[in-house]
């Protein structure tokens, strides 16, 4: 908790997805007469749909942003190219220097990263304090940076390869997978409801026994329309970092 004895003489709230709109009001104020100068001028003068997102961003910073403030920042990054989210810790770097606060919401490593400032992350395990080189933002971030071929090669696999040996058919890809078993559900047999009688376990390796059982609606595989087909059989599961990698399917259908 921090305390000082007077408070803020200037602030702003700022949301990256409402600058547009702060922006349209702006001109929009401006265009009213009054007695006072132009709203613009205090944002250096030049309008901010003229000037591109990050421009506009820094022009609020530069020009808006004074001493004694307290200013509360919702992802500025969305708005800051890497070399002008470094153009923004010097200059709340300069503001720090002059009596301001900052409170910032951000998932930017280079953002986080002003020195001695207070981290808050909140997750499953609710807001707690944590050092910057603990927050879940720099830690993907640094292992994508130096694994990243292995980490794309992760990311785009196959989720896992379907063997049904009752049905003599091989799916590779999840992708391939999904849309095997959506032809199935949404044509022949969309009634179909499952029962799991036992799981086990052993190491990585698992097993489920149990069934299926529905009415076909559209012939599929040689079974006629109005037919009831049950299955029954287990399907064997290797996992590998938490993911299911290859599953094979031991079906018995009868009609």
């Amino acid at each position: 908790m921090c305390a000082r004895r007077d408070g803020p003489r200037t602030g702003f709230f700022l949301r990256a997805e409402s600058f547009f709109n702060l922006a349209t009001t702006i001109e929009e104020l401006d265009r009213e007469p009054g007695m006072g100068p132009p709203i613009i001028d205090s944002y250096g003068g030049r309008s901010l749909h003229e000037q591109s997102h990050g421009e506009s961003f820094m022009a609020l910073a530069l020009h808006r942003f004074g001493p004694q403030g307290l200013y509360i920042l919702d992802e500025p990054e969305a708005a800051l190219s890497p070399l002008r989210q470094m153009s923004m810790l010097r200059r709340m770097h300069d503001l720090a220097q002059r009596g301001c606060q900052f409170i910032v919401a951000t998932h930017a490593p280079i953002v986080l990263s002003y020195p001695e400032a207070w981290i808050y992350e909140l997750g499953d395990h609710g807001l707690r304090r944590v050092e910057y080189d603990d927050t879940s933002t720099v830690r993907v971030t640094r292992d994508f940076l130096n694994q990243r071929a292995p980490t794309l090669a992760e990311l785009f696999a196959d989720d896992f390869v379907l063997h049904d040996v009752g049905m003599n058919l091989v799916l590779e890809g999840g992708s391939t997978f999904v849309e095997g078993i959506r032809e199935v559900a949404e044509t022949a047999i969309p009634d179909r409801h499952y029962t799991a009688k036992r799981f086990l376990v052993d190491g990585d390796t698992a097993v489920i026994e149990g069934g299926w059982e529905g009415t076909v609606e559209v012939e599929k595989w040689g079974h006629p329309a109005g037919s009831i087909q049950r299955h029954t059989g287990a399907t064997l599961l290797d996992v590998r970092d938490g993911r299911i990698v290859r599953m094979t399917d031991y079906t018995c259908s009868e009609a």
